[in-house]
């Protein structure tokens, strides 16, 4: 299982981030909207084409130490190389989640959307749940210690968090959708991931078609 997961963090290294602070200095948002205004591109960043080692690291060398996955909400959250190897094994796509201090967005996403126990539950059966901290310098993988909070942001060039992304079976890596999600309009993203929808027709148009069946 370990070196299957060394390759998928190598091909994974660079994925995933976006709401609160803006990456070039904007605003800050003043309310979270009421529907979601933004989706992930219906083009996917392609998958770094890194070569994976032909050999094993020194035996010598530890693995990179790792903080804990942070508790937001009541979603048991994963380790990065814990939820890429379950990718492989299950097939459940990553829901990933950027977040960062001193974001009351943030907050509100933990207090409400992740605390709401439908959405909590649907994640837990559907998808291998990361949590990403945008401010955060230390390693997240223990395989490659190269890849951090910070790093991802960079390479995403995040707008802002709170924001979402997933990556499948596949290894497609969307774009980040960067907003705050009440329960409702999660839910609506969760289904539109977990049902493959995506593969059919832009969340907008799916939103549309949801809101036409109330």
């Amino acid at each position: 299982m370990r070196h299957k997961a060394l390759l998928l963090t190598i091909l994974l290294s660079i994925s995933l981030l976006s709401g609160c602070i803006s990456g070039g200095g904007g605003n800050v948002s003043t309310a979270p909207p009421t529907t979601p205004s933004t989706e992930p591109p219906p083009t996917t960043t392609p998958v770094p084409t890194t070569e994976a080692p032909t050999t094993a690291p020194p035996a010598t060398q530890p693995p990179a130490e790792v903080d804990p996955p942070k508790a937001h909400g009541l979603v048991e959250w994963m380790y990065y190389d814990e939820a890429m190897e379950n990718l492989m094994d299950d097939g459940k796509p990553i829901l990933v989640y950027f977040w960062g201090v001193d974001c009351p967005f943030c907050d509100a996403m933990d207090e409400n959307t992740f605390s709401d126990p439908e959405v909590v539950e649907y994640i837990t059966q559907n998808f291998n749940p990361i949590e990403v901290n945008i401010y955060t310098f230390k390693p997240i993988s223990q395989l490659d210690p190269s890849i951090s909070g910070a790093s991802l942001a960079q390479v995403y060039r995040l707008s802002g968090v709170p924001a979402y992304t997933f990556i499948n079976y596949e290894l497609e890596i969307r774009l980040p959708l960067a907003m705050y999600l009440d329960s409702e309009q999660m839910m609506i993203f969760l289904t539109f991931v977990a049902e493959e929808i995506y593969r059919e027709m832009s969340l907008s148009a799916y939103i549309r078609q949801v809101q036409g069946q109330d």
